[in-house]
């Protein structure tokens, strides 16, 4: 019998990396993942498929958890979608590429301010 059998999840950042991974872990252990992403269309559906192939559902939904309108919309979807969301998995990063204008420690910097106010935003839409 899988652990969190009729579970919903969502995972922010879960199209690569440690999100994906996560992801596929709970589709494993008998989750519904709705798979949250901002840009990479084709890894969220290459992870989308993956999961369906084990026998979950998932929803892929476009959002930037920095933006408490797209956090809303994305909460409103998967409970629209799966009627309940169990887990939260907030995985997201906000690194830029280090090839742009700003130095890496102003990325840092500018990651670890967010880090504070994201989660909030992603868990509880439309508080700000």
């Amino acid at each position: 019998m899988r652990k969190l059998a009729e579970r919903t999840a969502r995972v922010t950042g879960a199209s690569r990396g440690i999100g994906r991974a996560i992801a596929l872990a709970l589709a494993t252990e008998g989750v519904d993942v709705a798979i949250n992403y901002l840009s990479n269309d084709a890894a969220a559906k290459a992870l989308a498929k993956d999961i369906a192939a084990g026998g979950r559902r998932t929803l892929l939904v476009r959002a930037n958890v920095a933006e408490s309108p797209d956090t809303y919309q994305m909460t409103q979807s998967v409970l629209q979608e799966f009627g309940h969301l169990d887990i939260l998995v907030n995985n997201e990063q906000n690194l830029q590429n280090s090839r742009q204008n700003s130095r890496p420690s102003q990325q840092i910097d500018r990651s670890f301010l967010s880090l504070g106010s994201k989660p909030f935003h992603a868990n509880y839409p439309g508080a700000a």
